[in-house]
């Protein structure tokens, strides 16, 4: 069954063409070409982790903004042919799959990532992963609530991200609907963010706590809310209310969703570290 428009809150500002914001960060000091063939040669990893996990795998450069360098969906997750996505036209394509609603979203969050790397100086070596959800219309033409992990390959002389490697996985079964979310991990930090569809803004969000990544932990090991608060010498209660945080922070229907959240293949996995350690 397809899903229905966002209740009561709509798209207010169509973009038409987004290949235009990434144009923007096109420059004269571009990544050379050479290291998006060395990439390119990494196919066959690709189509393996794609097979392996149900994802679909997008290498993208800034270079050639309106088309993305190399798909495979070996797991058919999307649906859709390779080649819609590599021709001239293919980011054009991909974009007239998202939801209208969640278009203004994905392009505040694509903007604070670059802007991310660029500020924080981030290289490939700080291990970035920049995570977003949203819905995604794939080829029987239901909407998937998509989560789209991106890990950086490159960035130019100017520390702009000109080569990214994305995972696109289906949460629907852990996530709440009309909820879409940003999360920025490196070796550094980590930062959340939650789409406000009134404010049509990114509202940041605390980062789990050094309780509320040990209970998670614990969770995630099949332990009740009495074994968690016998463990953590805590009352029930408590970890009652860090359960309801982690369900808060990330928008998942419960806490089980929580932990799958987390869980995600090693391939694309979000990491959660202690608010305030590096």
């Amino acid at each position: 069954m397809k899903r229905k428009s966002l209740a009561a809150v709509r798209f207010y500002q169509p973009i038409k063409d987004i290949a235009a914001y990434w144009n923007k960060f096109k420059t004269a000091t571009s990544i050379e070409v050479d290291g998006e063939t060395k990439w390119i040669q990494q196919a066959v990893l690709f189509d393996d982790l794609s097979a392996r996990n149900n994802v679909a795998v997008f290498l993208f450069s800034t270079v050639t903004p309106n088309r993305f360098l190399y798909i495979t969906d070996k797991s058919k997750l999307l649906g859709y042919d390779a080649a819609l996505y590599t021709a001239e036209d293919g980011m054009a394509f991909s974009m007239s799959n998202v939801h209208p609603d969640c278009l203004n979203a994905g392009y505040l969050m694509n903007e604070k990532a670059f802007n991310y790397v660029v500020e924080n100086k981030v290289t490939p070596a700080d291990k970035l992963i920049i995570s977003i959800d949203s819905l995604y219309k794939i080829r029987d033409g239901t909407y998937i609530h998509f989560l789209q992990q991106t890990n950086l390959l490159e960035v130019n002389s100017l520390g702009q991200p000109m080569l990214t490697l994305c995972f696109i996985s289906d949460i629907s079964h852990i996530k709440k609907p009309n909820a879409f979310n940003m999360t920025i991990v490196s070796d550094k930090q980590i930062e959340i963010y939650r789409y406000n569809f009134d404010e049509k803004c990114l509202e940041p969000i605390k980062p789990f706590s050094d309780q509320e990544n040990n209970v998670l932990k614990l969770l995630g090991q099949g332990l009740t809310t009495k074994e968690i608060a016998s463990n953590l010498f805590i009352s029930p209660h408590t970890v009652d209310t860090h359960r309801r945080n982690l369900i808060n922070k990330t928008d998942c229907i419960d806490t089980t969703a929580v932990v799958t959240y987390a869980r995600r293949p090693d391939c694309c996995k979000i990491i959660f570290v202690p608010a305030g350690k590096p």
